[in-house]
């Protein structure tokens, strides 16, 4: 085969691609696909907000001085493993 056919043949499996794609998402209609965007976006502010409130418990945990700081750390880490991670549901 040339390079032409070749080029030729991937370039038909990559429209038949987007064509079926194009099809697909039409289908579901620009709602759905707007919808996906909101969820999308509320999910990552969800995360943001999140994260911001483990890193002022760390913060918090710092500037009292409770414990040694490398345990301020641990507070970090269990916030964010057990507060954001179980969140996403």
């Amino acid at each position: 085969m040339s390079r032409m056919a070749i080029g030729a043949v991937t370039l038909g499996a990559t429209l038949a691609t987007l064509t079926v794609t194009c099809l697909g998402a039409s289908e579901r209609g620009p709602v759905d696909w707007h919808r996906g965007l909101i969820r999308e976006a509320a999910q990552t502010a969800k995360q943001s907000h999140c994260v911001r409130i483990c890193r002022a418990r760390y913060r918090d945990c710092q500037s009292q001085k409770l414990v040694p700081a490398f345990e301020c750390r641990d507070v970090y880490q269990d916030c964010i493993h057990f507060t954001c991670n179980s969140a996403q549901g």
